[in-house]
């Protein structure tokens, strides 16, 4: 059995060169090139548009029967249609202003427990109670929460706070030996 020990010589050469900006690409040219490639975007293309198609015949087939039901009721018949038509909106409009009104008073109340105004979006208004909306404000106010930021400010304040060092006190020299007196004296210090 013979064993060689072959290092490659890519071992021994030049690293490679980094390329200074990323390179182009060009998708007319990878369309006309790479049949896989325009496949694949002639497939997204198809699926999205029979999407749209489908969603724009669902909302016509659903006015079209709106219309066929309305041409065959009476006159009774479609006002009670439209006097229904008229209490949902209205009642999705009360739904609406409803949530706006608690999300005022969660913003409120947050702003009251110091807690940052940034959770106010994990709450969701239209289906939240306001005793929903207090149980997790009050939990929340359990903790000690900073606003984005402000925890680093604090720990570094902190921190610079207990490495401050002591001033090195300053006064007069104390009336040492007279090997002091003749070193002040030297320096010209009294």
């Amino acid at each position: 059995m013979k064993f060689t020990n072959h290092i490659g010589l890519q071992y021994f050469a030049e690293p490679p060169a980094e390329p200074t900006e990323p390179p182009q690409l060009n998708f007319e040219e990878l369309m006309k090139t790479n049949p896989g490639f325009r496949a694949y975007v002639e497939n997204a293309s198809n699926a999205a548009v029979l999407a749209y198609q489908q969603k724009q015949q669902k909302l016509n087939d659903d006015k079209v029967s709106e219309a066929e039901k309305l041409k065959t009721m009476t006159a009774d018949e479609k006002a009670e249609y439209y006097r229904q038509k008229f209490e949902a909106e209205e009642k999705r409009g009360q739904q609406f202003r409803d949530a706006e009104s608690l999300k005022q008073q969660t913003a409120k109340l947050l702003s009251e427990r110091g807690i940052p105004s940034e959770f106010l979006d994990d709450f969701d208004f239209t289906s939240a109670t306001a005793e929903s909306v207090k149980k997790r404000v009050e939990f929340l106010g359990g903790y000690e929460i900073y606003a984005k930021g402000t925890f680093e400010k604090k720990l570094n304040a902190a921190l610079d706070e207990k490495l401050r060092q002591k001033q090195p006190q300053t006064g007069a020299p104390s009336a040492g030996t007279a090997a002091d007196a003749k070193t002040r004296a030297y320096f010209g210090l009294k």
